[in-house]
């Protein structure tokens, strides 16, 4: 039996209430750990499939653990999409009248344009953006710590929470907020006592605020059993609180489980990242390993004076790509802007015939976050009416339209 299959092994055989398993990219954390051990405890005498929960960050991810683990009857579920679900089984609570009217992201700008009349010297664009931070502030800091620096933030803030309450209406971001504040309040709350057993994938990926509802979820648990690396962490734009799996694994009444090699990445990409982790920590000794077996792999740095030939430097690169065979399946190139995303294929279907490519190749296309169309918008705003026809947000955003 190899390291990595022993390593498996003690992991299916731990009889801990609480493990944790920190792995590097490709290592096989989901597919041989998390998966095995939520088809382990389906498989035990007596247990209620609905008894166990599958948590993960995002909607894509949790969609795959449902696929994997098939129809069992346990759940998967981001932690947002659960905290809402426990928001709407229970009535008593601050938010309850609320979440009925859950604010697109389309109709902030009704919410937007009443905060333009309340402080009228302020443009737009900056009400935008201090809207963005005090509704980060639900995921990073008490709320009553929110926004209380100075009189125009505590005023901004007073606003926002009279507007909200005045249109019955909620933000994405309070939901996980609102579900710990309910979850440190109440003790017996139904759908907290039903995940007995509770796994969570990412675990990096969540906030602070999501891991402390993972700790209050699981206070009465059977397990808990958490996977991720702090090292694949990418989400700092959601506020991600990497350093929380390092501190639960570290945890005395822990069962921890390290497993640092990887099967996705090529050596010379292992070896690099190797060398970034250890200038960010000197004192670093558990490191990133690359299989033997794995491909070298390749890794360019490249300067260029202009946008146009860094495109073409990038054309030219997928150009021998093509010629070697690679599938264009297999090719992404990946950009900080939408905008620049959209020039760039621009320029390579202009340019494509002068690298050799072909029009029976394929095209270049630029995909991102999908947006709803206007027409999508209303539909979606009509059926919100329809479940809530009292929303008086929903209502003004037909209209608007």
């Amino acid at each position: 039996m190899s390291k990595t299959e022993d390593l498996y092994s003690q992991i299916l055989s731990s009889d801990s209430k609480h493990i944790c398993l920190i792995a590097a990219p490709g290592s096989g954390k989901t597919s041989r750990a998390l998966i095995p051990k939520v088809q382990q405890i389906l498989a035990k005498p007596g247990v209620d499939p609905k008894n166990v929960l599958i948590l993960s960050f995002s909607r894509l991810s949790a969609a795959d653990l449902k696929k994997r683990i098939g129809a069992t009857g346990a759940r998967a579920s981001t932690v947002h999409s659960f905290c809402l679900s426990l928001l709407l089984s229970e009535d008593n609570h601050e938010i309850r009248k609320r979440i009925g009217s859950i604010i697109f992201d389309f109709e902030r700008d009704t919410l937007i344009a009443d905060l333009k009349e309340k402080f009228p010297t302020v443009l737009k664009r900056e009400l935008g953006k201090q809207l963005e931070k005090f509704a980060a502030g639900w995921a990073i800091e008490p709320h009553d710590q929110v926004f209380e620096e100075n009189d125009e933030k505590r005023a901004f803030k007073q606003a926002v929470v009279n507007w909200l309450d005045e249109h019955q209406a909620a933000m994405m971001e309070e939901i996980v907020y609102h579900a710990v504040d309910l979850a440190q309040k109440v003790s017996d709350l139904k759908l907290l006592e039903e995940a007995h057993y509770i796994f969570v994938d990412e675990y990096q990926d969540l906030n602070v605020l999501e891991q402390t509802f993972v700790d209050l979820l699981s206070a009465q648990s059977e397990l808990l059993f958490v996977v991720g690396d702090p090292d694949q962490s990418i989400l700092s734009f959601k506020y991600a609180h990497p350093e929380g799996i390092t501190a639960f694994a570290g945890q005395t009444h822990v069962d921890s489980y390290t497993h640092l090699k990887t099967g996705r990445c090529g050596k010379i990409i292992v070896d690099f990242a190797r060398d970034l982790l250890k200038q960010s920590d000197p004192t670093r000794t558990a490191l990133l390993e690359a299989l033997p077996t794995n491909e070298d792999g390749e890794i360019h740095f490249v300067r260029k004076q202009t946008q146009d030939n860094e495109f073409a430097y990038v054309l030219e690169q997928v150009g021998l790509r093509f010629k070697a065979e690679v599938s264009p399946q297999d090719i992404i190139i990946l950009v900080p802007k939408k905008k620049l995303g959209r020039q760039f294929v621009e320029y390579a279907e202009k340019n494509k015939d002068s690298v050799g490519i072909s029009q029976t190749m394929g095209s270049f296309k630029f995909t991102s976050k999908p947006e709803f169309t206007d027409e999508e918008q209303h539909r979606i705003l009509l059926l919100a009416l329809l479940a809530h026809p009292s929303s008086i947000l929903h209502f003004r955003s037909v209209l608007s339209g």
